[in-house]
């Protein structure tokens, strides 16, 4: 087994190699070096490819002229840092002989591995996704899988695919990909279309190296200011922003570059917001919800986005773990770990994105002036979209983090309130979780880690119209009674209520559906604050933002608004319901974006060893 990581260099040394610098800075100069998880496998009537960025084939057998045994490749296939997380595949299949015209060739596929952690998914339908060379974009294959068994270690998953054109190629993966080169394709698109903006301010840094010398880019948004130019400008922080540091010694190459890459920003007079994704490797639709915010954010047409950048400056970090991305892992780091879990004290010669993070929550801490994170990922167990909010110390601010959140539950049609759970803010010492960790050190307002499921969507997108406030507050009785049950008074709903309450949901979630999320969250931040030009909460059952707001801090335990009460007063019973003591004494063990993933992991990873 081979290290899967190049030897420590100085970041300064690397991007002052010109050659090395060209393919770090340019979509267009990256070239991929594959991992051993990433090849090509031929049979006489058939080859298969995973030869490319996020592919992932460990091997396959033909057990028939057209059926095929494969499996993917654990996370850090064949280094020695090889894990037992194994779940995502994504190759090729080229039929090697042409299929005569009006014919068809259907194609069995059994993948011999998957992780039991997916077996919620694919026992609720879900299917591989599939892009043909004869058809537009990635879809869900269009049958149920053939088969599909759980094993004491795995599951296994069969699907098929009919071939009808004799030249057809068909990309095959576990879920809608996002390689890392369609991440630094859209940076230099943006930097290229907004660099010398006149109304948008937009700054693309280097912020530091990955450990295969990939790029992890720091981008400042807001709108211009005649006087930014006598604003003070951010620090620079240790072993950050290579390229301050770095020797380039031919002339031309500088030139070439955009001399902003070599300076910091202003430290503009705002509130700042704190956007990351992809910290798992697999998690795509996270890419997808932030590919989608950004867009909408620069859009200098659309009213809601010229606010936001007159109100804050937008700090993006669009991926965090671009080597687990391209070599083809399905969450975790060249080094094996969970890079949700190593926020606590990261260090910067192991852990340089997970630094980088920190580095800045401190800088933000200093001035006081992080107004929200939002880290975005994906779920396998968890259904819907969601969040998993963290909660500070003042009552005010835990009120302010739920009804941003219940506002952004109001104007999506896939995000929902009532899956998404909560957790206190360990004020003593860093969480390992990035939104707990970013709290700790900037006192943000708001942090949160916001996950989409990979398939599941269960969002009823009528609510805030057909249902009444008594129907929401019902709706949450019932869930707290059925939490509860059998302390205190707890009126037991009747089938025909529950029938009215909660309508059965379900449909496949898909990138349009992460894109309307991602959209939607500039609309929620300028409701929360009031500064919503054309408010559509008037169209839901709450009228506007101050009864819901109202709403909120009843289900928070309080008595309601207007009778101006703290709350402290509240009967027994309310706080029974819901205080938000007990929300989060319930929620506690639910305060990362994987709570349920991690229970039996590590049984699991020992069965694997085991097996192998």
């Amino acid at each position: 087994k081979k290290k899967n990581f190049m030897e420590p260099r100085k970041h300064s040394d690397i991007v002052s190699d010109e050659k090395v610098l060209k393919t770090i800075l340019n979509a267009e100069e990256y070239i991929h070096p594959l991992s051993p998880a990433q090849q090509a496998i031929t049979f006489e009537d058939w080859a298969f490819d995973s030869s490319f960025d996020s592919g992932n084939l460990q091997k396959i057998e033909q057990i028939g002229p057209n059926e095929f045994d494969f499996w993917c490749a654990p996370d850090n296939y064949a280094t020695d840092q090889e894990s037992a997380k194994r779940f995502w595949f994504y190759f090729q299949v080229i039929p090697l002989k042409p299929i005569p015209k009006g014919e068809e060739r259907v194609v069995t596929f059994t993948c011999k591995n998957q992780s039991k952690m997916q077996n919620h998914l694919f026992s609720h339908g879900m299917v591989p996704v599939y892009k043909s060379t004869k058809s537009d974009g990635w879809h869900y294959l269009p049958r149920k899988l053939s088969k599909y068994t759980v094993g004491k270690v795995n599951i296994q998953i069969s699907f098929q695919y009919k071939f009808t054109h004799e030249d057809e190629r068909v990309y095959l993966a576990y879920s809608f990909p996002y390689p890392y080169t369609n991440v630094i394709k859209l940076v230099d698109e943006l930097d290229r279309t907004y660099n010398n903006d006149e109304e948008i301010y937009f700054h693309r840094e280097l912020l530091t190296l990955t450990q295969q010398h990939r790029r992890i880019d720091l981008l400042t948004i807001t709108k211009r200011d005649e006087k930014q130019s006598e604003y003070p400008v951010e620090k620079d922080i240790e072993h950050l922003f290579p390229l301050h540091h770095s020797e380039i010694k031919d002339p031309a190459v500088r030139e070439s570059m955009n001399p902003k890459l070599f300076k910091r920003p202003p430290l503009f007079p705002k509130k700042y917001i704190f956007v990351t994704a992809r910290v798992h490797a697999s998690e795509a639709p996270g890419s997808f919800m932030f590919e989608s915010f950004i867009r909408k954010l620069l859009d200098k047409k659309d009213e809601i986005s010229r606010k936001l950048l007159e109100k804050y400056v937008f700090v993006m970090i669009p991926i965090l773990n671009p080597d687990g991305v391209a070599i083809g892992n399905s969450r975790y780091d060249l080094f094996a770990r969970d890079t949700n879990r190593i926020f606590d004290k990261p260090k910067f010669a192991t852990e340089p994105p997970q630094y980088a993070v920190i580095q800045l929550a401190k800088e933000f801490g200093k001035t006081k002036r992080l107004w929200m994170f939002l880290d975005m990922h994906a779920h396998c167990n968890h259904d819907g979209v969601f969040v998993f909010g963290t909660l500070g110390k003042e009552k005010q601010q835990k009120l302010e983090a739920k009804t941003f959140i219940r506002i952004l539950d109001c104007y999506s049609k896939h995000f929902d309130f009532e899956t998404s759970s909560w957790n206190n803010c360990d004020f003593e010492k860093p969480n390992g979780v990035a939104k707990n960790a970013v709290m700790f050190h900037s006192h943000c307002t708001h942090a949160y880690t916001l996950e989409a499921s990979y398939f599941i969507g269960t969002k009823d997108s009528e609510r805030y119209q057909k249902y009444t406030v008594e129907d929401l507050k019902r709706r949450c009785e019932i869930k707290e009674g059925q939490k509860k049950e059998g302390e205190g008074e707890y009126k037991a709903p009747t089938q025909t209520e529950m029938a009215h309450l909660f309508p059965k949901t379900q449909y496949a979630l898909k990138p349009e559906h992460f894109t309307e999320v991602g959209d939607v969250i500039r609309h929620a931040i300028l409701e929360t604050t009031g500064d919503h030009p054309g408010s559509k909460l008037g169209d839901t059952c709450f009228g506007g933002l101050k009864k819901l707001t109202e709403f909120q801090h009843e289900q928070a335990g309080g008595a309601p608004v207007k009778k101006k009460s703290t709350g402290k007063k509240g009967s027994k019973k309310a706080k029974k319901k819901g205080s938000d003591d007990e929300e989060e004494e319930d929620e506690e063990d639910s305060h990362d974006d994987d709570h349920d993933e991690e229970k039996g992991e590590a049984e699991e990873a020992k069965k694997d060893r085991e097996e192998l």
